[in-house]
């Protein structure tokens, strides 16, 4: 049979922090479980802005840990500027190309009808 055991049970949940922007060492912080499959971590280890490493540890009796890791990035908290592209109105600029660009569609979608109304006569 290729069915695999059920695995044993989660015995804890560790959540390892590590700036990586100076060295503030290792914050290792107990994950709470609130269901089955579900943890949750409280508390202010993310309290500088910058580049962070985050380990997820699950340990499970009789088997090695389960590491995960991955990198999380936390805003200095000012608002994100959107970008400004110009500080200028642009509404009446395009309003022009657009009326040239119909009138030039307009007179090519005519000549296109007259030379092809004019060859079917001859």
């Amino acid at each position: 049979s290729s069915r695999r055991p059920a695995p044993a049970p989660i015995a804890r949940v560790i959540v390892r922090l590590r700036y990586l922007d100076q060295d503030f060492g290792i914050a290792s912080v107990d994950a709470e479980a609130l269901e089955p499959g579900r943890y949750l971590v409280g508390g202010d280890e993310l309290n500088a802005p910058g580049n962070w490493q985050i380990d997820v540890v699950t340990r499970r009796q009789g088997l090695e840990d389960a590491v995960v890791s991955f990198n999380w990035i936390v805003s200095d908290g000012q608002p994100v500027r959107p970008v400004l592209v110009s500080n200028e109105p642009w509404e009446a600029s395009l309003t022009l190309v657009a009326a040239v660009l119909l009138l030039l569609f307009l007179f090519i979608l005519g000549l296109t009808r007259y030379f092809s109304h004019h060859r079917r006569r001859q």
